[in-house]
């Protein structure tokens, strides 16, 4: 698990910076064909640990400590975004393995480390019911664009902005997904640094609507 976590920290961290000259394509390829096989391979040495008969403290620490760099790394591919140096189609499967890494270990393996309360079962964990998300009738181009327009006007405050975009993804339904589908974290920062002319028109619509609203005032709810 420590070497394939290595080998993405360095593309991460080294190979992918701008201070680093841009990528050849013969590189880009291997890449491209290695990254999925770093994946299960830190996919699989994590299920290896869970079974493994390791201490839970040392099983924990490995695998929270997978998770924290994953997260430190998708925070750096989000603002190799923003710069726009690198190749898309890159860009995109790194940050979905990174992603993905994240979602498998929050998914399968964090409720057996929440210092073993033997009140919280995997069980109990399974039948709990899921987060609530706020269901939108926005493409996620147009609530990228809604949420760039009221941080822009000083409404909210989020930074740092990959910390937005993973909450985004993680408690928002957007029109057109099914409800099993999750926004990308990719998709939401890509939409938000590269707002789309359709969606300004979209939230143009809407915030008129909201104006007639505020202008007519509010009826007293009952309830």
């Amino acid at each position: 698990m420590k070497e394939n976590l290595s080998v993405l920290m360095h593309l991460v961290h080294k190979e992918l910076s701008p201070a680093q000259l841009a990528l050849t394509e013969q590189q880009l390829s291997s890449w491209l064909k290695r990254l999925p096989t770093i994946a299960a391979a830190i996919s699989s040495a994590i299920w290896d640990e869970v079974f493994s008969l390791h201490d839970c403290p040392i099983v924990e620490r490995h695998i929270f400590q997978v998770k924290s760099e994953c997260v430190m790394m998708n925070s750096k591919m989000l603002r190799y975004q923003a710069m726009g140096h690198l190749p898309e189609i890159l860009l995109k499967k790194v940050i979905d393995v990174l992603e993905a890494i994240v979602e498998e270990i929050d998914l399968h393996h964090s409720h057996y480390f929440k210092r073993y309360d033997d009140s919280l079962h995997p069980i109990e964990q399974e039948s709990a019911e899921k987060p609530y998300k706020i269901n939108y009738n926005l493409s996620v181009d147009s609530l990228a664009c809604f949420n760039r327009v009221i941080i822009e006007a000083g409404m909210v405050d989020a930074d740092p902005r990959s910390e937005l975009y993973r909450f985004l993804a993680d408690s928002c339904k957007t029109k057109g997904k099914k409800k099993e589908q999750k926004i990308s974290v990719y998709s939401i920062a890509k939409a938000y640094n590269n707002v789309e002319p359709y969606a300004i028109k979209v939230i143009k619509d809407f915030v008129l609507k909201m104006l007639n609203i505020l202008n007519r005032g509010f009826v007293k709810l009952s309830y």
